[in-house]
Order: C-alpha cells, then structure tokens, then sequence
C-alpha cells in the first residue's frame, strides 16, 4: 500500500502484512463494508462526528465512491498506527 510521507513529500510503498485495517476480504456488500470501517473507526477512537461525516460522504454518490472513500479512511487508520510503531 502507498502512504504518502509529508516530510520527504513522497510516496512510500508499504506491505500489507503493516496493516490492521484492510478492505480485502470484507464482504462487497456497501452495508458490510460501512459497518467494518465504522467498527475500525470505533476500535481506533475515533469520535462520533468523524464517524457520521465518513458515513455521510460514502453515502452521497454511487458504489465507486463509497469503496474510494471507505479504502481512504481504512489508509488513514493504518497511516496513523504505523506511525504509533
């Protein structure tokens, strides 16, 4: 996965195995996928404003936009705990 490094303001090619979060293997339905990055959300303490704009985004355009936007939140948590490491 790429995670973008604002020091170096270049791109970082990472391994998955880094990863907590990962959309691969979430059922491909909009609803499972929305209660995985909401649960995600939770687990990492994320607050309920944080969680209702991401459900209010992934739900204002069609299914594309929800998997962008879902794989988005899902690359930020993990950007954030690789950090933590």
């Amino acid at each position: 996965m790429l995670y973008y490094d604002d020091d170096t303001e270049t791109f970082e090619e990472k391994e998955i195995e880094d990863d907590k979060y990962t959309l691969v293997g979430v059922d491909g339905n909009c609803f499972a996928i929305m209660g995985y990055v909401v649960s995600a959300m939770k687990k990492e303490g994320k607050s309920k404003d944080e969680i209702d704009n991401y459900l209010k985004d992934a739900k204002s355009s069609d299914y594309d936009h929800l998997l962008a936007v879902s794989q988005d939140v899902i690359t930020e948590l993990n950007r954030q705990l690789n950090l933590l490491k």
